[in-house]
């Protein structure tokens, strides 16, 4: 288990390190984890740092920290790692503030002054159970987050009741999946991958914006990856007729858009012709060897002006 401790007070870091010493050598954690891998930070740059360069299965974090104070701490901790459950070390003082934390999303807190191995072992399970649980039930849910769109499930889900639609009563049906490769801020571009979160998120909501007028009320449009959106059109004109429809209006925007916020992407489509039937994620996997396709082409309008380091795909 990795384990980020974000806090800065010396003899509240020596009571953790005891307290997580012990946990780790308890009957009780053994039989439910086989190691602990705690990592320490300071301040919340480093914090926020070590959530951008590596993966952590629980975060305990003081809501005090020299850089950064109150429920401030936790936003900017969720907001860089938000399926990351946390428990909040608190003061006495501070109980009514850490409650307040609970309630905008940590999972459970933790008076300093009963910091002991169990309460503590207990503090963390119950967060990473509950953080599963509230993951699971999110999954369910057909909309992103982010940028109101339909997620992959809502996506697929479309996708699977459009071709089956089509198979029956004879429509044409397309396709299309758009990658963003990346954007252009007021400074060299960057990859989505390399991009501030706040950066990237809003090259994303900027890209559900393009994407939501350029066609009919009846298409489907999702957020179907981390940097990746997905278009399935009934009765449309084609591929060639969909991709031009979203070039036209991505051109537009950054025309307008060319001081503040440049998108750079690429498309990959697939069509099923009107009375056939193809699985749903078969036709996704046509669309998406189209868009690597594309990407190795790498067409001018693509990408930005200086060459983007590859993007790793993430479901």
């Amino acid at each position: 288990m990795r384990l980020l401790v974000a806090e800065s007070q010396l003899d509240d870091i020596f009571l953790l390190q005891e307290a997580l010493a012990e946990m780790a050598e308890s009957h009780y954690w053994r039989t439910w984890m086989k190691d602990l891998r705690p990592v320490f930070a300071d301040r919340m740059d480093d914090t926020l740092r070590l959530l951008r360069e590596e993966t952590f299965d629980a975060i305990l974090l003081d809501l005090t920290l020299p850089d950064c104070k109150g429920l401030h701490t936790l936003m900017r901790a969720r907001a860089e790692a938000p399926s990351t459950p946390v428990v909040i070390l608190a003061d006495e003082d501070d109980e009514a503030l850490a409650a307040s934390a609970v309630r905008e999303g940590a999972q459970d807190y933790i008076i300093k002054s009963e910091l002991d191995c169990m309460p503590l072992a207990r503090a963390l399970r119950h967060a990473i159970d509950r953080q599963k649980l509230t993951d699971s039930l999110r999954r369910l849910s057909f909309i992103d987050e982010l940028t109101g769109l339909y997620n992959l499930s809502g996506f697929l889900a479309f996708a699977d009741h459009d071709v089956r639609v089509n198979s029956r009563v004879g429509q044409h049906l397309s396709l299309m999946l758009v990658e963003v490769r990346g954007a252009e801020m007021e400074g060299p571009p960057e990859s989505p991958r390399r991009m501030p979160r706040q950066q990237r998120d809003l090259a994303l909501i900027e890209t559900a914006e393009v994407l939501r007028p350029a066609f009919e009320e009846t298409a489907v449009i999702a957020r179907v990856g981390a940097d990746r959106f997905g278009v399935i059109a009934v009765d449309s004109h084609g591929v060639p007729s969909l991709e031009k429809q979203f070039r036209s209006r991505l051109t537009a925007y950054n025309a307008r858009n060319a001081h503040r916020c440049r998108l750079f992407v690429a498309t990959g489509s697939a069509s099923l012709e009107s009375g056939r039937y193809l699985p749903a994620e078969d036709l996704v996997q046509q669309a998406e060897a189209a868009l690597c396709e594309n990407m190795r082409g790498d067409r001018p309008e693509s990408r930005p002006r200086e060459a983007l380091s590859p993007i790793e795909h993430r479901p």
